[in-house]
This record gives structure tokens, sequence and C-alpha cells, in this order.
């Protein structure tokens, strides 16, 4: 018996020895590139040592001459899941072989490292779809994401369609080509409706694709169909397009073109002719700015030249700024500053419009900038754009509408609504009256009359034939020719047959015209209503027309007045006679009286010296001093001045007490009580006052002074 039993142990044991030297020889013919006889060993041994054999069969498959990577993932699979199942007895035999316990992820990396070269090799997106699907433990899983992704976004680029596009996203939504596939979809869709670029096409795609990317750069595409620096194209473009993205700057446009680059005159009209426009907060910041009058000051706690501009109030609107010199008022929102020797122009925001490069600068009229450089002149626009390059030697701005350029004998002649020059063969050009030009040619030697039309061109009323051409009536003319005056209309038909040597322009009804014979009156239709009876005298060009029904004339060397029937109001009876608007002045030797014909009254002769100082007010000089009465002839300013000057609605006096000057209303009362230095005229409407060396402005539309 125990025979027997030792027999089967035997047996037992050599089998076992057997079984188990087959599995690890087949790693010894592994190790010696015996790969046949390896995976026959290993096949044999996979079901009793399947961790074993599996992962001996992976490894032959991932020899390069016996390369079968699907083959060797299928066993390396199996050997991962039976791995924990091998004996330590095993793995030390395995060590024999360089097997250890990391064996098996070594040749999961491996295979991975495989199949991504093998997809790298094939380039197709499929490829690389399948191992993110089949192996997400592959170490190259971020490279294989961004090589599917990046095939099939170049498979897209070629395939130039939409749909397909679209079936991308949806079935990998988290792509890292994401942004580039919308961008490329957007792309298709342009392409494939866009294809001439008109107004239509462009309208009708953004509103049919409003989210595509290109939709914005197509409203800027078709937004320039109208941004033509025409303010109605503007306008049509606003009312066609309010979705558009460049609406407001459409807006803005039709702002800048429609008050000329907020041109104060301008702004609360555009306010009622647009009560659409949206950005009305800036509008009535401008309109309110635009009406607050700004005057200059300096502070010389921070420099002798550093200038700024104050409100009435005395606040720092613009702050005082370094080097800044000879700052003017404010014309038309714009004020001329000098810097370092140069001049430039800002607004009342303190912008700078026109740069400091300028040897000269003005505003002129017509709203365009006159510059001089180096003795040469040009013209820029108001937003400080270069209109007329400086090159001319000589610029005159005729009116509001019209100016001229000289190229030394040389002239152009513009519009303010066009840059071209016009059609215009006169070298010269200079206003008559409203819609009247007189334009002068042959040297200068002989002069036309022109009228200007709604398109800016001049139309000629009298050819350039004229001596000289003077207004007569509303549409009437005084022509000189061949050295006589020749009353015509502006259709060229002659009014009257007579000649004369002088004839005024129709004053209150009536024109004073001069014979050989003397002196008489015209109408309105130049028919001789009061005789030639009268002689001339000087200043009978202003004397001599009526005025709230009578004129001054001279007859036999004596002066009197009558009425427009010829009847003497005063007979002839003075010396000298003048016109003091609604009263009269006689001479008597050396004196003057003052005469009133609304009460029939005359002064006593006390006056050295009679002038009109305007709306009825008269200057008189008595004993050396100077007076003032009014049109009723009451005393406004006793005779103790040694100067009085009217401006406007305000007196500046000069006593004889002491060397200061006083304002002084039209009442003569004290508009301040302060004693100035000096009172100079600055602008229409203000007054330049120094007064301990300290400089303000008195304001002669409503009597305000403004000083520190």
């Amino acid at each position: 018996m125990v025979k027997i039993i030792s027999l089967y142990l035997i047996l037992f044991s050599v089998l076992f020895s057997a079984k188990s030297q087959n599995v690890y020889k087949s790693f010894e013919r592994l190790r010696k590139k015996d790969f046949y006889s390896a995976q026959a060993g290993f096949n044999k041994k996979l079901k009793r040592y399947p961790a074993e054999s599996a992962l001996g069969l992976s490894l032959c498959y991932t020899e390069p001459s016996y390369l079968n990577i699907d083959s060797s993932l299928k066993f390396l699979l199996i050997a991962e899941k039976k791995w924990p199942t091998v004996s330590g007895k095993s793995m030390a035999k395995l060590a024999l072989y360089g097997i250890d316990k990391n064996s098996v992820q070594k040749q999961k990396n491996l295979i991975g490292q495989l199949f991504f070269e093998h997809c790298i090799s094939l380039n197709e997106p499929e490829c690389f779809d399948f191992l993110v699907s089949a192996q997400p433990w592959n170490n190259n899983i971020s490279e294989i994401i961004y090589y599917r992704d990046s095939l099939f976004y170049s498979r897209a680029k070629q395939n130039k369609s939409t749909a397909y596009v679209q079936k991308l996203l949806e079935i990998y939504p988290e792509t890292l080509f994401k942004s580039k596939l919308h961008a490329l979809y957007d792309s298709f869709e342009l392409n494939n409706n866009i294809k001439t670029n008109t107004e239509v096409e462009l309208a009708a795609f953004i509103e049919a694709h409003p989210e595509n990317r290109f939709a914005g750069p197509l409203q800027d595409s078709l937004f320039r169909f109208f941004h033509k620096n025409d303010a109605e194209l503007y306008l049509s473009f606003i009312k066609k397009y309010p979705l558009n993205r460049n609406v407001a700057f459409a807006w803005g446009r039709v702002y800048e073109l429609e008050t000329n680059y907020y041109h104060p005159a301008l702004l609360e009209g555009f306010a009622r002719r647009y009560p659409d426009y949206p950005n009305k907060v800036q509008l009535s910041q401008d309109i309110n700015l635009s009406k607050l009058q700004l005057y200059p000051f300096s502070d010389s706690s921070i420099s002798a030249n550093a200038y700024g501009y104050k409100n009435d109030e005395m606040d720092w609107i613009i702050p005082p700024r370094i080097k800044f010199e000879e700052p003017s008022f404010f014309s038309q929102g714009y004020a001329v500053i000098g810097k370092d020797g140069l001049y430039g122009i800002i607004n009342k925001n303190g912008v700078e419009i026109v740069p400091f490069i300028y040897d000269e600068v003005e505003v002129l009229d017509n709203t365009l900038i006159l510059v001089s450089s180096e003795g040469l002149y040009g013209l820029l626009n108001r937003d400080g754009s270069v209109r007329h390059k400086t090159e001319y030697t000589q610029i005159i701005d005729v009116d509001s509408i019209y100016y001229l350029l000289y190229k030394g004998e040389e002239s152009e002649l513009y519009c303010i609504n066009s840059s071209s020059p016009l059609i215009f063969d006169p070298t010269d050009l200079e206003l008559l009256d409203s819609c009247y030009y007189l334009g002068y040619g042959f040297g200068g030697m002989k002069v036309g009359l022109f009228q200007s039309q709604d398109n800016c061109d001049l139309s000629e009323v009298l050819s350039i034939a004229y001596g000289e051409i003077n207004k007569f009536g509303e549409d009437s003319f005084v022509g000189e020719i061949r050295n006589e005056l020749k009353i015509m209309t502006k259709s060229n038909e002659m009014m009257t047959d007579s000649n004369y040597v002088s004839i005024s322009p129709l004053h209150n009804g009536y024109a004073l015209a001069m014979k050989e014979t003397g002196v008489g009156y015209l109408n309105s239709q130049a028919e001789e209503v009061i005789d030639f009876q009268y002689e001339p005298y000087m200043g009978i060009m202003s004397s001599g027309l009526f005025h709230k029904g009578y004129a001054i004339v001279k007859s036999e060397g004596l002066f009197g007045i009558i009425d427009t029937a010829g009847n003497y109001k005063i007979s002839a009876q003075y010396k000298q006679l003048i016109r003091l608007e609604d009263l009269y002045a006689s001479r008597q030797g050396d004196h003057w009286s003052i005469l009133s014909l609304t009460k029939d009254s005359i002064t006593p002769a006390l006056f050295a010296s009679i002038d009109a100082l305007g709306d009825g007010f008269v200057l008189y000089k008595e004993n050396g001093k100077y007076g003032m009465m009014d049109a009723e002839m009451n005393a406004i300013l006793p005779p103790v001045y040694r100067v009085i000057k009217k401006f406007r609605d305000y007196f500046v006096t000069l006593g004889c007490g002491n060397d200061l000057y006083y304002l002084m209303d039209g009442k003569g009362n004290l508009v301040s009580t302060i004693g100035f230095k000096s009172i100079q005229p600055l602008t229409k409407s203000h007054l330049l006052v120094n007064n301990e060396n300290k400089i303000g402005y008195f304001r002669l539309t409503d009597g305000k002074l403004i000083m520190e």
C-alpha cells in the first residue's frame, strides 16, 4: 500500500513539473525569439494558467516580426483580469524571464502606444474615435482626442458643408474644436448665401441669420452703402435698418453734419427737427454748454501764462493750463489759443480741435477755419480736417456762402457746400446785398451783377460791362456805363431814360438823385417826385435821405427841412443843419442848437459840438465838458465829463475829478460803483475792464460784471 501511494506521489510530481516547465519553457522560447513555439506553448496552457499564458501571448504579438496588436490587446485584457490570481511561487519563476507584478501594466502601456502610433499612420479620425471609446485608459488619451477632433475639423473644412459641421457638433458636443467648428459653420453659411455683396443680399442674410458671427461685420458692410457724409443717407439707413449696430454711429454723424460739428446756432434747431435722436442727454448738455459764456482768466499760482476759462459765477469750466497764451473769447463754440508762439483751437470742453502749429488762426463767419503758416493760407473744416491745404497767398470769405482762394493773381471761387471750385469767369466776387453779388473782370475795371442759386451756382443778372453797380430797390439797380447812371430791373429793363450824376439806394421809399441841374428825389418806380431844385452839400447821402418823412435840403446856400411832398417843414434859413437821428442840430456862429420836430422846439445855441450816439442819444459839449440827452431832449448826463462813449445800452464815462472810468445805464445811473483804470471794447457783447491790475469783463447784454 505504501508503495502504491509513493508511486502516485512520484507520478503527480513529475506531471506537475512537466506542465509547469512547459509555461516557463514558453517564456524561455519567447526570450529566444522562437515566437511560433512560444505561441503554441502559451495556447496549450491558456486554460490552466490563463494569466501567465495570456501575458505570454500578448508579449508574442507585440514583437515586431510577429506583430498583431489586436490579438495582443485581447490576451493582455485576459491577463489583466487574471493577474491577481498568480501565486507568489509562479511570480518568482517568471522573474527569471523579466516578468514582475507590473509587467501587465507595462504591456498595456506599450499596446496603447502601438495603437496610438497605428492611428497616426492611418491619419483617419475614426481610428482615434475608436481609441477614445475603447481605450479610455490609454496614456495618450488627450492627444488621441486632439487628433480625432482636429482630423474631423480638417475633414469638415474640405467638405464645406454646414450639415456635416452640424452633425459633428451633435455627435461631439465637447470637441476641442467646438469654437472653430462654429466659426466654420458660420463661414460656410456666409459663403453659401453671399455671392454679389449687394445691399439686398446683405440685408436678407442678416435678417435670416442674426446669430451668425459674420452678421456684425455684414452690418458694417451694409452701413458702408450709406456712409457717405450725407445726413439724408444716414437718416434713410436709420429708418431702413433700425436694429443695425451702426445706428448709434449714424445718429452721431447726423448730429455732426446737421449741426456742423456742434455749432451753437444749430443745436436747438436740431433738437426740434429730430425728436427721435437717441442721445438726448448729450444733446441737452451740448445746448447748455453752448449757451454758457466762458471768460479767459489766468492763474498766477500755476504760471504767468496759465490761462483757463471761468463761467460768470467765477467757477473754472476749463482749468488753467501751462503755456496757454492770448486766449480769445469763444466764437461759434471755439476759442483761438496761443501756445509757444503758435496758435490752435479748443472747444468748450477743452478739447483740442486744431493743433497748435499755425502762425495765425481765425474762425470765419462761414464757419470755416482760416489758418496760416509761413506766409501761406489754408482752410480747415469745423472738425479740424483739412479742406484746402496751406498753399494760398490769400483767402477771402465773401460771405457765409462763398469764398475765394488766390495763388498770386489766379483765383478760384468755392461754395461752402461744395469741395470743388465753381465755374466762374470773374476773378473777384463781392456781396452787394442779400443774394446779389458783384463780379469783377478785366483786371477789376468792369463789374457785373450775379444772383446766387440754390445749387450755389451764380447766374448772370447784368453783364460785366459796367464801371459801377449799386442797389436801388429790392430788385432794381443803378449801373454806371459810359459815365452815365441808369436805373434798371434785374431783368435788365430800364426804369427811366433820365441821366443822373449820382443816385442813392431807396430809403424809406425815396432815393436822392443828382443831375447837373441840382438835387431831387425819386420814388420806388424811379419816377421824379420832387423837383431837382436843391443844392448838393457835404454829407448829403446820409442827411439828405428821408427819415420819418423828413429830409435836409440846401437852397441858396442855406439849409432847411422838407417833407415827402417837397413842402418845407423848416424853411431854408440855417448855415448848417445836421440830423441827429430823431433830432436835428443847427449851427449859429460857433455854437449849435438842437431842434425837435415832434416838440416843435429849439434849444439856445449853447453847444460847442454835437454828435449822435445812437438810439436817440445825443452827445454835446458845453463849456469844455461833455453831457448827454435823449431823443426827447431830456438831460441824461450833465456836462461834467471828459469822455462819454456808448456801447449798446451802456455808457462809459470819465469825469473830471479823477482818472477812473465808470459804467452807467441809459438813465444816467451807475451800473457799478467800481471805478476802472481802463475800459475797452472787446467784442460786440463785452467790454474789457481793468482795476488794480485785475482784469474783468462787462457783459453788455445784461449789464453783468464778471471779475475776480
